[in-house]
């Protein structure tokens, strides 16, 4: 997934980059989803794992850096005191991302296959919020 990302940098519309950034976000959710199912099929699709989070990592970090405009924006359009709260997001955003790094880091081949179940659990976990998080976003762009 090589994209440009993020409010104006297409030269699109608000609608169009809402209908852009939605699109991306499925096309993460989708991703994520695959990721877990490759963790299902055990610990001798490690090296498959590991490539699918790296890529799926890479492609997250793109998509965060430049998403931040499209949600300031849909965030504005729901004015202040509703569940949304900016401070929340953010929050919640810097405890996943923090997180995320930790996994990356903490969780190299040779870690991962000594200690298959707890990586995967890990993982999978991490995955289930990340996607929650971006079923938040969507939700939050599409109102």
């Amino acid at each position: 997934m090589t994209r440009t990302f993020g409010f104006g940098h297409n030269g699109g519309t608000m609608e169009e980059e809402l209908k852009r950034v939605i699109r991306e976000h499925d096309d993460l959710d989708s991703a994520a989803g695959s990721l877990e199912a490759l963790l299902h099929e055990g610990p001798e699709k490690l090296p498959l794992i590991l490539e699918a989070r790296s890529t799926f990592a890479n492609d997250l970090s793109e998509h965060l850096l430049k998403e931040h405009d499209v949600l300031e924006l849909a965030l504005a359009r729901r004015g202040n005191g509703d569940q949304f709260s900016r401070k929340r997001l953010d929050e919640e955003l810097e405890r996943l991302r923090w997180d995320w790094e930790e996994c990356l880091a903490s969780w190299d081949e040779e870690s991962a296959a000594a200690q298959w179940d707890l990586f995967a659990e890990h993982t999978a976990a991490l995955l289930s919020r990340v996607r929650r998080r971006i079923s938040l976003e969507t939700d939050l762009l599409r109102t």
